[in-house]
């Protein structure tokens, strides 16, 4: 009997053994299986990562054209401001120059009063006669017999010499 003993033993551990290698073997391939899902989310994160960066990439990219259409709008309005302050200089001037022109009419328009205040002054003292009297009742000095050094000048108010 030792040697039935011996198979049955044997056996046992055989079918132990098988098992125990079954139980490894569905141990394996529930581990394969759990890493192969972690691959597949993995692929499926990085996948996520690549199109996350695809669209950081585009935001980026916008953001730079962006910035490049602020940088021409900004040099097209400091061209305008030029533009603008250049006008402002050209208006400076004209007004400068308007009101110079402005005090030489003023000027001028005074020394045309002063000037027809001489001539006011110049025509009255010359009196003509009444009408009414006869040509030989005139006085000797009427207005055909005046000459050069009767008459002032009418700038300077000084007669002429009769040369």
């Amino acid at each position: 009997m030792s040697w039935t003993l011996v198979l049955l033993a044997f056996l046992a551990l055989l079918i132990a053994l098988s098992a125990m290698g079954l139980y490894a073997v569905n141990h394996s391939q529930r581990s394969f299986e759990t890493s192969v899902r972690q691959v597949e989310a993995g692929t499926q994160q990085a996948d996520s990562a690549s199109s996350t960066m695809g669209a950081i990439m585009a935001s980026v990219q916008r953001v730079n054209e962006l910035m490049n259409e602020i940088a021409v709008a900004s040099n097209e309005q400091r061209a305008g401001i030029g533009e603008v302050n250049t006008a402002v200089g050209d208006m400076d001037n004209t007004t400068q120059q308007n009101a110079a022109l402005v005090e030489q009419a003023s000027l001028a328009a005074s020394q045309l009063q002063a000037e027809a205040q001489r001539l006011d002054e110049a025509v009255a003292r010359f009196k003509l006669a009444d009408r009414s009297q006869e040509p030989a009742s005139l006085p000797s000095h009427s207005v055909g017999s005046l000459t050069a050094e009767h008459v002032p000048r009418l700038a300077g108010q000084t007669s002429y010499a009769a040369g």
